[in-house]
């Protein structure tokens, strides 16, 4: 008499287990790096930059911009709980969900409250999102900023001083009816604004320990020619070696 074992049919189970989660995962990478811009907005007398660099292989960030009734341009940034590819279906909602209240809505504010309204509708306040916009008038450089439960936004002026503008609201999908309040800025030549999600506090050299949002904006208060420069500026700060 005597025991035998077989561990071969298990281990193949785990390895189709394991093909099977490295396909979805590609799938839904390739689902994610399609909602994301390809290239930055070409906007007259404006110059925009960006950057999209995963900390993990699928998370649950997305930005894009939009035309507004008005003819102002739509900023906008979000970061959806989770990973993989529900975070990637998270962000196919998101940008759904932002550019069908572009169409209904004519302020920043009104559009997150549309956008929160169907978010919290769709899970029932099981899921959550940060986001944040920004409504710049190209013409004159006015803007107006709403923030929900999202990292702040960082203003560099032209004389190296720096600006930061922290979210009001809670994260999307929390509750109910949240107040959206906009915060109004004026940029002026040589002025710029930064978007972006708390990826960039965990994307730092050292990894044992987390940026926060005073070190971001002081690494924007040297003066740079272009965006792409005040941009590169953060990421060669930040990049792990």
């Amino acid at each position: 008499t005597g025991v035998q074992t077989c561990a071969l049919p298990i281990y193949d189970e785990l390895e189709r287990w394991r093909r099977d989660l490295e396909r979805d995962l590609a799938a839904a990478r390739l689902t994610q790096q399609s909602l994301i811009p390809q290239k930055p907005l070409a906007l007259p007398g404006w110059q925009v930059a960006t950057c999209y660099r995963p900390v993990i292989q699928v998370g649950g960030d997305i930005y894009g911009w939009l035309r507004m009734k008005d003819g102002r341009i739509l900023f906008w940034i979000a970061d959806g709980t989770g990973h993989g590819a529900a975070a990637a279906l998270l962000t196919t909602l998101a940008k759904l969900l932002f550019h069908h209240g572009n169409v209904e809505q004519d302020t920043p504010a009104s559009l997150m409250e549309a956008v929160n309204h169907d978010f919290r509708s769709i899970f029932h306040a099981r899921s959550f999102m940060t986001a944040m916009c920004v409504a710049l008038d190209p013409a004159t450089g006015s803007a107006s900023l709403v923030g929900a439960g999202h990292p702040p936004l960082l203003v560099v002026r032209h004389n190296g001083t720096t600006e930061s503008i922290a979210s009001v609201a809670p994260p999307l999908g929390v509750i109910d009816q949240p107040e959206f309040a906009e915060t109004a800025i004026d940029l002026q030549p040589g002025d710029a604004f930064l978007l972006y999600t708390d990826g960039l506090f965990r994307w730092a050299k050292d990894e044992r320990r987390r940026l926060t949002p005073q070190e971001i904006e002081k690494m924007l208060g040297h003066s740079a020619p272009t965006a792409d420069a005040l941009l590169e500026a953060v990421l060669v700060n930040t990049a792990p070696d």
